[in-house]
Formats: structure tokens, sequence, C-alpha cells
């Protein structure tokens, strides 16, 4: 019996720590410099870490033609603190600036260092009152893909 409380707890321990670290709302500037505020109104939380869960999403959303994220109720963040600045400057944001769709960015990795997250994957986050209630890793160009494709219900 102690052994199944016990791993209850450290269950409840784990996902109290993934929720527990996801502050909003959230501000972060985007690509373009701006400093943007998240709203009540955002239901969705589409998280890159990394390289591979930033490309999931361009690919997918470029596929698709998204130009507009808010029609999902969704804000899209990524975490470029691991960018060399140069690569950043000279390479990276002259790229995400041409992209019609709104990210925001840690650049410094101080709002998302304590984000669920797994390499070469993307995580969506689900809010509701201004908390995580939900997350689910996503690996695969078909996943995002699917994800859009349902409006995100």
């Amino acid at each position: 019996m102690k052994l199944i409380i016990s791993i209850f707890l450290s269950q409840l321990v784990f996902v109290f720590q993934v929720y527990a670290e996801v502050s909003l709302p959230l501000q972060l500037p985007d690509q373009h410099d701006a400093q943007v505020t998240t709203t009540d109104s955002t239901k969705w939380i589409l998280f890159a870490s990394d390289m591979d869960g930033y490309k999931l999403t361009r690919d997918a959303l470029e596929k698709l033609k998204i130009t507009d994220l808010s029609q999902f109720q969704l804000c899209f963040v990524a975490d470029i603190s691991g960018m060399p600045s140069l690569i950043g400057k000279m390479f990276a944001m002259p790229k995400m600036r041409k992209l019609p769709y709104q990210i925001l960015l840690d650049r410094e990795a101080k709002v998302t260092s304590g984000w669920p997250k797994k390499e070469k994957h993307l995580t969506l986050m689900k809010v509701e009152n201004s908390k995580v209630i939900e997350s689910k890793f996503l690996a695969t160009p078909d996943e995002v893909k699917t994800l859009f494709e349902s409006g995100l219900k």
C-alpha cells in the first residue's frame, strides 16, 4: 500500500512541476522586437525548445498556408537561448521576420526554462483560466499538420 501511495505522490509532484513552471500571461518580444503580452483569449501554447521543434511548426504552417495563429487562440513560443547571437542576428532573425505569423522569442530562457520539453519535439500546452491544464509532445510533421487541421479542439 505504501508503494502505491508513494508512486501516486511522485506522479502528482511531477504533474505539478510540469504545470507550475508556466506563468501566464506571457510577456516576450516577437520576431519584430515588439513586446507581446498574451491575453485571456490564448487557449494554446505551442513551444519549440530547439531548432527541430521550430522547423516542425514552420514547415506545417507553410504547407497549410496559415498566417494568423490567433484564429486558433494559440501563441507560438520559441526558446532561442542556445542560438549564437551572431547567427541569430545575421541569419535566423531576418528569416523569422519574413514569416507571416507571430513567434514569441525567449532569448535567454528566463520564461521557458522550466517548461515541459523533449528534444526534437514540440510541446503543446492547453491553457484554461491562465493555467496550463494539459500538455503533450508532437514529434512529426503529420502530428503538427493534424493539430492545425483539427482546429485545435
